[in-house]
């Protein structure tokens, strides 16, 4: 019996053990993360929140991460996240051997969780990044064809702030948090696949005219985009470095490896047509001359005011009047003169791409063609962009690697106060003109009622204008660019938790612009020559090669990540350009036919910058983040006892919501993340500005060269600017992600600003460059989305951003107390010591000390002699609405984009006013162009009793030069700056077209406008530099665009 007894007990603990050992052993959770479009989703974060463990997938959607053995029992919850995809959850079992576990995700508007790329173009997993970010998937950026991806985000990221041209192929400004330096960049970083790019504006419009070529990033194709993060401000940006102070925006192309295993082409068209979105409101009453008289001999002057551009002439009642067009004609308005002159443009996108995708490996070619013709008649813009993306793993190696190649070509009208820019022909302008009868006519024949000569050019106006179409058709601008951006990449796995990554990387471009001026051109060619032309090209080279050392692992309870690298940067520009004001036979623009002897420029420029950098990131049971980074750059445009300039930044994220699990369990708190940072960056130089250099001439003396001292005296001594960044955030998800919240609160202060001071001309030079100043901008960012319903075949998601930002320029050098950053027509866009940086300053009117009310003299308002200031060009607030609206297979998506606040000095109100062509001039000639009068509503300035003296509509429109105050505007706006309403066909539609996918869509851009802004575009702005804000003369408003897109699959 004992016996048996004792082989029962020995057999039934033999029996245990193996189950207890079991129990004590770590469990492996593992799966696979699709998109519910069945391909593997990279980057998703799966967690076991209550166990403080979790993994993220890699390029083929799997994960796997090992639950500790004394951890490894029960029933867990099992979560995964990705940005951009609707969290889900799943329940499973540990301690009864692998668990298993597969995800199909759905797409949603959820941006607080998930991987995300960030600095240095590594993947994040953005509950432990302490500083503020935003993502845009690539599929938001071409819903609605734009000019360029910049124009695409416009209204869709918090803290960003962004400026459109509606030039054809024109500039864009974006900044973020703010402008912090006075006369440097103020623009982000770009970065592609983890090599920097240029965005140089190669804008030569101004207020005297130039043409606007566009922004470099425009090179960049949006449909090759697979995502966008915008690093806001120093504190995210700080391991890219000295040009990334002022925040960066990174991009990462599409590659085949994601997608579908196998083959897959699509073919994609959009078409939109143009038109003007905002049109300014003229009269329609009065015709060409001055004092209500007028009458055509010559168009010079010999006639009754003939000679004039301006619209205070004869009422237009029919009366016969000589005229341009012949003599007794009928003086009667044309109300569409004007809007009949421009045409509709159109944009036609036609776009391919092939993707392969095999175990391990995958390439995507794309290929896109643009054609856009401008409403500007012969205004044109051809663009081809190809992109081929190849990336392969070989055992414990990574390779990837991209080349994008663009070419451009386009025909563009000028910009400014200039007679090649329309614009500034119609603001002086004759509201009688028959645009019409211009068009197939240029030159006068020898049976013209006037006796002109034969072959004389035709027009309305002969001693300021050309005709418009002459001028467009035989004043061409021909222009080219041609890109390339390639990098290659690998990263060798040394074990686990090791691996390194060597990556080389290339951007080069060259830039021709071409201008070739007809005889009789008025502000470009020498009246007694058949003409001018202007040459002038731009080339430049950046390089990059950057080593980076990575070991992450986990040590109990912490996840570490160790980053060590070092980046070797070299950048060399070239700029070659001649031109002549007078040609000896007509039509044929090239140096042997220059009649004038032709002006010569040449220059280069060569910078490098070597860097190190490294950062150390630790999280505490997933829930507590510390990061610290470290970068030293040493720059050759700086002297050598300060080219080396070490920046560091720290930051910090905590999850409460994980912390603190009673806040999930038993509140409606999904998620709640509290983030903050420090960080302090650099910016060097621009190159030569260490020692004075001579400039050379294209004149000749004996023979000999010429030579010139620049006029800037260098300083030896040049220190980094240096800008400091600090910031707060709150990231909250409520109801299971219904609502998010994301809101930071920052500071941004610019110190050792590299300035040019005017210096005494004793010295022999007059200017000097140094180091002073200090710009703060400070302000909140937040970004609100809901999701108001979310059930069966029916979504509804809305989100809100929304970005307040004040700006001082707290100190300058000593005994300067303001610096002009631009100037037109008198009126300034100063750095005043004390107030926002880019406040307009310009002559305002004097006012009576006690009412406040206009000082006037016989009638007419007073100029104050003493300028003052007058407005700001930045805004109170800026924001976007964006709602998406899903009902089985329709998608409707909507973006209004806001405006609140900032001032302009609007050139085309004020002349428009001077020159009596607007609808606002009417006030006071209602009845004749004497009658009735009117009186300004002012104090006399010799009675000091309320005026009561009648002036003329003209008299009072004439007295506004050169004032500035009565052309300052408000430029808010509302904006429906995108609608798309998508149909995605069922399959048994698409097989009916040979096609195994099919998505239809009609779009619109900027459909509607609500602006108390006069008669032009409150975007308008002269170029995207600096001082381009804040005056609209002569910008083209941007268009209003209604088309479709198509995209077919076979």
């Amino acid at each position: 019996m004992t016996t048996s007894w004792r082989r029962l007990l020995s057999a039934a603990l033999t029996a245990t053990v193996p189950a207890v050992l079991a129990a004590q052993q770590a469990t492996t959770v593992s799966g696979v993360v699709r998109s519910d479009a069945s391909t593997p989703l990279n980057g998703a974060s799966v967690s076991i929140p209550g166990l403080q463990v979790g993994g993220v997938t890699n390029a083929d959607g799997r994960y796997t991460f090992t639950v500790p053995a004394n951890r490894a029992s029960g029933t867990v919850t099992l979560s995964v996240r990705r940005l951009g995809y609707t969290p889900q959850t799943a329940t499973v079992t540990l301690g009864r051997g692998p668990v298993t576990q597969d995800f199909t995700l759905v797409q949603s508007a959820s941006q607080l969780t998930g991987v995300v790329v960030t600095a240095l173009s590594q993947q994040r997993e953005k509950q432990t990044i302490g500083t503020s970010q935003q993502q845009i998937g690539g599929e938001e950026l071409t819903r609605v064809k734009t000019p360029s991806l910049v124009s695409a985000m416009s209204g869709k990221v918090s803290g960003v702030q962004i400026a459109q041209s509606g030039n054809i192929g024109g500039t864009t400004r974006i900044v973020i948090r703010g402008q912090g330096s006075i006369r440097g960049e103020n623009q982000p970083l770009f970065i592609v696949d983890g090599i920097p790019i240029s965005n140089r504006d190669f804008s030569t419009a101004s207020a005297g005219g130039g043409r606007d070529y566009g922004s470099a990033i425009q090179d960049i194709n949006p449909d090759d985009i697979a995502s966008i993060t915008v690093l806001k401000g120093p504190n995210a940006a700080a391991l890219y470095g000295s040009r990334a102070s002022n925040g960066a925006v990174v991009i990462t192309t599409k590659t085949g490896r994601n997608a579908a295993a196998g083959t897959r082409i699509t073919l994609t068209s959009r078409y939109m047509a143009d038109n003007m979105s905002i049109f300014p409101s003229y009269q329609n009453q009065y015709g060409q001359g001055f004092g209500g008289e007028f009458q055509y001999v010559d168009g010079a002057g010999s006639g009754v005011n003939d000679g004039a551009d301006e619209s205070w002439g004869p009422k237009l009642d029919g009366r016969p009047i000589d005229q341009f067009s012949g003599k007794a004609q009928p003086w009667v308005a044309h109300p569409d003169n004007v809007k009949q002159y421009f045409d509709v443009g159109r944009t036609v996108s036609n776009n391919v791409n092939a993707s392969a995708s095999g175990q391990n490996m995958g390439a995507r070619l794309s290929v896109t063609r643009d054609d856009i013709n401008g409403i500007v008649p012969n205004s044109r813009l051809g663009r081809t962009a190809a992109s081929l993306n190849g990336s392969g793993q070989i055992r414990k190696l990574n390779l990837n690697g991209s080349l994008n190649y663009t070419t451009s070509n386009g025909n563009r009208p000028e910009n400014g106060y200039t007679e090649g820019n329309p614009w500034m022909t119609f603001t002086w302008f004759g509201r009688q003109v028959d645009v019409a009868g211009l068009k197939n006519k240029y030159y006068n024949t020898a049976d013209n009622p006037y006796g002109l000569p034969d072959g004389s050019l035709y027009n309305w106006n002969d001693n300021y204008h050309r005709n418009p179409y002459w001028q467009v058709y035989e004043n061409t601008a021909p222009d080219t660019r041609e890109r390339v951006i390639g990098q290659l990449s690998a990263q060798y796995e040394f074990a686990p938790w090791l691996r390194g990554t060597l990556r080389g990387g290339s951007d080069s471009y060259r830039n021709t612009a071409d201008e070739h001026f007809a005889k009789g051109n008025i502000d470009r060619a020498n009246a007694s020559y058949n003409g001018a032309f202007t040459s002038n090209t731009l080339r430049a080279r950046e390089t990059n090669f950057e080593a980076i050392l990575t070991a992450q692992k986990s040590v109990s309870m912490f996840d570490v990540t160790l980053t060590g690298g070092g980046n070797k940067r070299r950048n060399d520009g070239f700029a070659d350009g001649y031109s002549t004001r007078g040609i000896l036979v007509a039509g044929i623009y090239n140096l042997a036919n220059a009649g004038i002897t032709p002006t010569f420029t040449n220059s280069e420029a060569h910078s490098a910058v070597n860097s190190a950098y490294g950062s150390a990131v630790i999280t505490t049971h997933k829930v507590w983040t510390v990061e610290v980074t470290g970068r030293n750059d040493w720059s050759s445009t700086l002297p050598k006892e300060n080219a080396s300039y070490f920046y560091p930044s720290v930051s910090s994220s905590l999850i409460l919501s994980d912390l603190v699990p009673a806040l999930q369990e038993h509140t409606p708190i999904s998620f709640l993340k509290l983030r903050g940072g420090w960080a302090q960056v650099g910016a060097d130089a621009s190159p030569y500005q260490l020692q004075t250099v001579y400039n050379g001439s294209s004149n000749k003396f004996g023979g000999l060269a010429l030579y010139s001292l620049d006029n800037s005296s260098a300083n030896a001594a040049l220190k980094p600017e240096r800008t400091f960044g600090t910031e707060g955030g709150l990231e909250l998800s409520l109801f299971n992600d219904r609502v998010t919240f994301d809101g930071t609160y920052y500071l941004k202060r610019t110190r050792d600003q590299i300035i040019p001071l005017t210096i005494s001309p004793a010295t022999g030079f007059s200017s000097t460059v140094i180091n002073a100043g200090q710009i703060t901008n400070r302000g909140i960012e937040a970004m609100l989305t809901v999701k108001p319903i979310d059930r069966g075949n029916l979504h509804w998601s809305t989100t809100f951003n929304w970005t307040r930002n004040r700006n001082r320029v707290d100190e300058l050098a000593p005994g300067l107390s303001t610096i002009v950053i631009a100037s037109q027509w008198q009126a300034n866009i100063e750095a005043r010591v004390g107030q926002p940086y880019g406040i307009l300053y310009g002559f305002g009117w004097q006012r009576d000390s006690a009412t406040g009310k206009i000082l006037t003299v016989d009638g007419l308002p007073q100029q104050d002699k003493n300028k003052k200031i007058l407005g700001d060009v930045n805004p109170d607030w800026v924001g976007g609405w964006a709602n998406e609206i899903r009902y089985k297979r329709l998608t409707l998506n909507t973006l209004l984009d806001v405006r609140k606040g900032g001032k302009n000095f609007s050139i085309g109100n004020w002349w428009g006013m001077y020159a009596g062509i607007l609808e606002s001039t009417l006030k006071g000639r209602e009845i004749d162009w004497n009658k009735p009068g009117l009186v300004v509503d002012g104090i006399d300035a010799s009675t000091h009793q309320p005026n009561t003296t009648v002036v003329t509509a003209e008299d009072y429109g004439h007295n506004l030069y050169p004032t500035h105050e009565p052309a300052i505007f408000n430029t808010g706006f509302v904006k429906l700056r995108e609608v798309q309403l998508s149909w995605n066909a069922p399959q048994r539609f698409a097989r009916r077209v040979y096609a195994s996918e099919l998505n239809i869509g009609l779009v619109g851009r900027n459909l509607l406008t609500w602006t108390n802004f006069p008669n032009y575009d409150p975007e308008n702005a002269t170029n995207a530099g600096n001082g381009g804000q804040g005056f609209d003369m002569g910008a083209m408003p941007t268009t209003r665009s209604i088309g479709f897109n198509i995209s077919v699959t076979p």
